[in-house]
């Protein structure tokens, strides 16, 4: 803060110099606006070397802008700091509104464009009434170069959720072109840039004025992901055959993809299923929704499957067998009897009872 007040000092003595007291600007014709030294007067300024030159020698001065004012800066050699010296306003714009009113000439040997060390002054008047003064400087050099003076910028970072200031700090910059970047976002727990492109380019002029006085970088609050949750799917088995549910029951889920197939299927003696391939998949959301919130795989009773029985005719006598046949039978309880025996000749049942 104390560079700070420095530089707006240094930058209120930079006005001082300058002697430019306008009043009433917005009565004051271009030709007397300070910002154009094109339409400011020249000065004429008579001087003599010894005190028996026979005539004054002349030099013309025109303005210049130094700290962003109007300052005329006369380079003579040493010998006319001794002797008088006078000066001519020649005005640049033909303007009757407009007067001048050179003060006496008081020859110092200025080093510097500082407020104090002027020879005389230049008043400006229009309709009589006083709107500028400009100074003089009379040197044995040239008009020194301007002192750069640092600008302030102020940067803001600014939560645009909240609609509230986070930070703002005023920065110094040196005379230039300076790109502003939002380097300090990371500093702000639980915020993100809105634009994490923003810049903005300031320019400094020598006197310490900017062309941005404030930036703004928006923030934002980052949104906390919510904790996953679980979801729940109903899985039924259900009996076709009967039209009747055999079970059902929630299964939690994490969030993410799940095959579901009906592993359980096997508890259920007597059924099966009605498609052994069947399989739903299943997606949990992290706020634990499902896309399908119930499941069903169908079971039947299986048909009734006829059985078969190998009938076997069997010669002991000489250990081979006469005959053998596949017998279907259908589901129940059947009673076998060696009815075929006759058609074996030359045989007799070692059993005729054996059934």
């Amino acid at each position: 803060m104390l560079l700070k007040c420095k530089a707006l000092i240094r930058r209120a003595a930079a006005l001082t110099i300058s002697l430019l007291l306008v009043l009433g600007q917005t009565a004051i014709p271009l030709s007397a606006l300070a910002t154009d030294t094109a339409t400011l007067p020249t000065l004429r300024l008579y001087y003599n070397l010894t005190a028996e030159d026979p005539a004054p020698q002349s030099l013309d001065v025109t303005a210049s802008l130094y700290a962003g004012q109007p300052v005329y800066w006369a380079t003579l050699p040493e010998q006319a700091f001794s002797l008088p010296v006078s000066l001519e306003v020649i005005p640049a714009v033909q303007d009757e509104t407009i007067t001048y009113a050179p003060s006496a000439v008081t020859a110092q040997n200025a080093s510097a464009v500082d407020g104090v060390s002027l020879s005389a002054t230049v008043s400006v008047m229009q309709n009589g009434t006083p709107v500028a003064i400009y100074p003089l400087y009379l040197s044995t050099v040239a008009l020194p170069p301007e002192t750069p003076v640092n600008g302030w910028v102020t940067v803001t970072y600014f939560d645009v959720t909240n609609n509230t200031t986070l930070d703002s700090q005023s920065v110094e910059l040196t005379p230039g072109s300076h790109t502003l970047t939002p380097d300090r976002a990371s500093e702000f727990a639980g915020y993100e840039l809105v634009d994490p492109s923003q810049s903005y380019t300031v320019n400094v002029a020598n006197d310490g004025t900017v062309d941005i006085p404030e930036v703004v970088f928006n923030l934002q609050a980052v949104q906390q992901p919510e904790e996953p949750k679980n979801g729940f799917v109903t899985v039924i088995y259900y009996d076709v055959t009967n039209n009747a549910a055999l079970d059902s029951q929630a299964v939690e889920l994490t969030p993410g993809s799940h095959t579901l197939t009906p592993d359980r299927a096997s508890e259920f003696a007597g059924y099966e299923l009605v498609d052994p391939n069947q399989s739903y998949t299943v997606n949990v959301a992290n706020d634990g929704t499902v896309d399908i919130p119930e499941v069903i795989f169908n079971l039947q009773v299986p048909a009734p499957q006829n059985g078969f029985v190998t009938v076997t005719y069997f010669d002991v006598t000489n250990n081979t067998a006469l005959d053998s046949q596949t017998v279907e039978l259908t589901p129940g309880s059947h009673t076998l009897t060696p009815e075929r025996a006759s058609e074996f000749a030359g045989y007799e049942l070692v059993d005729p009872n054996q059934s």
